[in-house]
């Protein structure tokens, strides 16, 4: 027989080592403590039993009481949910439907659109960052702060609405240009240039305005500031050099518009206006080609048009031949030329390098030797292998089979 793990202390019955009451008076007596192990200089012992510990059946009692507290509790709490749900709303307003679709497509204001703060007002303001930002959250037509360019403003949004704003102030400069009200579309323009300040054509325009009022000075400032801004910009080469023309600064005139011609080829105002720069220099040569020029790239520049044939009138009422090396007044009108030759080489049917063939080859060659233009030619078809031609406007020799040039020019004045 196993020996007794201990004696209860009510009734000194024996007690076996597992247990935790007394079979004899129901005491309990907990977990008997285990004998205490020692180590090495520390010892370890078994915590002190528990106190009040309920008997088996109290214990088994216990629980369902809890259970029953807990459903209990769980109840109350779900039907005071209920009754607030129910009895809430009518505490609260009611929306219309009007309010509800307004709300599901995200439009909360209630008020008409006219009562929305205007644009230009709110693009005034100079208020700082934070306050920027508290008033762009109370309306969407307040712009951020542009000059800061603070991460908080949308600088790139603020720039549109300024480019938006120049746009209309130069197209307003343009229509005051058509009614020929130079002063006030110089203000729209320089509003433009305000909100914009790399606005190049409003510069150009300002210019132009300066012009027409022969306020020359400011007009070569604007034409200037232009070409500084957009060094490939032809059209305020061409326009500086009409401010020059008038200022009888031909040199200068023709610099410019030579600029204007190197930068856009097919530009016909700069060759025009070139002609009439080297008319007044006693060129008239290069002013009768320069005007050709300009009407190949347009045909319908009646200005060119008319400068030609008054100069062609000109020269043949005085009698005075083209080109600073000729000057006799006995030259006959009209000339012939037989199998035409240039610098020991038959002139090439064409100008430049396969390409304004013709009456284009012709009528330099016509200007070169003192005349106006050609006013009949024909062509000698590959000549180039027995005699090279000379290609009058790129000065090279064409000597291969496929070479053409001329068997007859007959220039005029």
């Amino acid at each position: 027989m196993d020996q007794p793990a201990g004696f209860c202390e009510k009734c000194g019955s024996p007690l076996t080592p597992d247990s935790r009451f007394c079979e004899k008076c129901g005491n309990s007596v907990g977990p008997q403590p285990a004998e205490p192990v020692l180590k090495e200089d520390f010892q370890v012992s078994s915590p002190p039993p528990p106190q009040n510990l309920q008997p088996p059946e109290q214990v088994k009692q216990a629980a369902p009481k809890k259970t029953m507290k807990y459903l209990i509790g769980g109840g109350v709490a779900v039907a005071l949910i209920l009754a607030a749900g129910i009895i809430i709303p009518y505490f609260l307003p009611t929306k219309s439907p009007q309010d509800i679709q307004k709300q599901q497509t995200g439009t909360t204001s209630t008020q008409p659109e006219a009562a929305k703060p205007e644009t230009a007002k709110t693009e005034t303001t100079t208020s700082k960052p934070a306050q920027a930002e508290t008033q762009a959250a109370k309306t969407e037509t307040a712009p951020p702060a542009p000059a800061q360019e603070q991460a908080s403003s949308s600088p790139k949004e603020s720039l549109s609405r300024n480019d938006a704003r120049a746009e209309q102030s130069f197209n307003d400069g343009k229509e005051l240009m058509k009614q020929e009200n130079y002063s006030e579309a110089i203000k729209s323009y320089s509003k433009a240039i305000e909100l914009k300040p790399a606005y190049v054509e409003a510069f150009n325009n300002r210019g132009l305005s300066y012009y027409k009022q022969k306020e020359y000075e400011r007009a070569i400032q604007d034409y200037t500031r232009a070409i500084a801004l957009r060094s490939d910009y032809a059209k305020g080469y061409n326009n500086r050099g009409n401010v020059y023309l008038d200022q009888k600064e031909y040199d200068r005139a023709i610099q410019d518009y030579t600029k204007a011609i190197a930068l856009k080829s097919d530009y016909a105002f700069p060759y025009n206006n070139r002609g009439l720069a080297k008319q007044r220099k006693g060129d008239y040569d290069g002013a009768l080609q320069d005007f050709k020029h300009a009407l190949e790239i347009d045909p319908a520049y009646d200005q060119a048009r008319q400068h030609l044939e008054k100069l062609r009138m000109k020269l043949r009422d005085d009698g005075t031949a083209r080109g600073p090396e000729s000057q006799s007044p006995g030259r006959p009108i009209t000339k012939t030329f037989n199998n035409p030759a240039y610098k020991g080489y038959r002139l090439d049917w064409c100008l430049n390098w396969a390409a304004h063939c013709g009456k284009p080859a012709a009528d330099r060659f016509c200007q070169a030797s003192g005349y106006s233009e050609a006013i009949k030619w024909q062509m000698a078809e590959d000549i180039g292998g027995k005699s090279p031609t000379y290609v009058l406007g790129d000065r090279k020799i064409c000597d291969g089979e496929f070479c053409d040039g001329f068997t007859i020019i007959v220039c005029g004045k």
